[in-house]
């Protein structure tokens, strides 16, 4: 029997995005970098601006290798308290395909998703991060423009196909 296929990073993405949307978050965005934070996988805005953030693992390696990030951790785990950097998010889980990784492996102060064939799971609710603040009408500010800028980008993709499947048709 064969083994099933292992979703890829941007396919978890993709679902978990969707799904942090139809829960009701005001706006997701993929592969993100909020001000004064770390590149996100998947960084949603709460309809009180408050940042949630899943990291995707696709593998169990990448998963432990994420303990080297300490500062980060630290900062999450609410022990560096005197943190100055805005864009802490409220919540932080890890995202994984089911299975992968069980809820006694994930940090007291991360929750736990699992990405299935039909959608997400929380296999373990993330804590509130006391140090987390609403984001500012500047970072705000910052997350549309990126959005505006990644859908102007896409635009130019879709019209440079367009033209060489023009350019390539059979008349």
């Amino acid at each position: 029997m064969k083994k099933p296929r292992t979703p890829s990073a941007r396919e978890l993405e993709a679902a978990i995005a969707r799904w942090l949307l139809w829960r009701g978050n005001k706006s997701v965005i993929t592969r993100f970098c909020p001000q004064g934070w770390w590149e996100c996988d998947v960084y949603a805005v709460t309809k009180s601006n408050y940042g949630v953030e899943a990291e995707v693992k696709v593998s169990r390696s990448d998963f432990l290798a994420d303990k080297k990030k300490r500062f980060k951790h630290w900062i999450l785990s609410g022990e560096y308290l005197t943190h100055e950097k805005k864009s802490v998010p409220r919540r932080f889980y890890y995202a994984v395909p089911e299975g992968m990784v069980t809820i006694e492996e994930v940090p007291d102060y991360a929750g736990l998703m699992y990405v299935r064939d039909w959608g997400v799971e929380i296999a373990k609710e993330a804590p509130v991060i006391k140090c987390a603040k609403k984001l500012s009408e500047k970072q705000l500010d910052v997350l549309i423009r990126a959005y505006a800028f990644r859908y102007y980008a896409l635009l130019d993709k879709i019209a440079t196909l367009e033209r060489r499947v023009n350019e390539n048709s059979c008349d």
